[in-house]
């Protein structure tokens, strides 16, 4: 189960868009929590989009990606609606309460 959802957000992907905005943004500002505020959010988001896009075409997997993680059964689409939620519940919660944290002690400017 835990390797198929790890199919299905397709991680290496989400991670390597994430760590592409986490690495510009410690380099500048040297502050790891800023830096994980701006990359833990798009990680979230590219692997919901992945999520649903799987959700979106999984008809069409059935012919063209026959290996995907929803064609083959092995997360029912039900599961992979849940997860989709709850990772934008996620990316929602750490805007709204980490991000501003993060910025907080870096430049009260952003939010005061």
């Amino acid at each position: 189960m835990f390797f198929s959802i790890i199919k299905l957000i397709r991680f290496e992907k989400s991670f390597l868009t994430a760590f592409s905005i986490f690495l510009p943004a410690w380099q500048k500002t040297k502050d790891i929590n800023l830096s994980l505020a701006y990359a833990i959010p798009i990680f979230t988001i590219v692997a919901s989009g992945f999520i649903i896009n799987d959700i979106n075409d999984i008809e069409r997997d059935f012919v063209n990606n026959p290996n995907r993680v929803l064609p083959k059964k092995l997360i029912t689409t039900e599961f992979a609606i849940t997860i989709y939620y709850f990772l934008l519940l996620t990316t929602l919660v750490i805007i709204k309460f980490l991000y501003r944290w993060a910025t907080y002690s870096y430049s009260c400017f952003i939010w005061c």
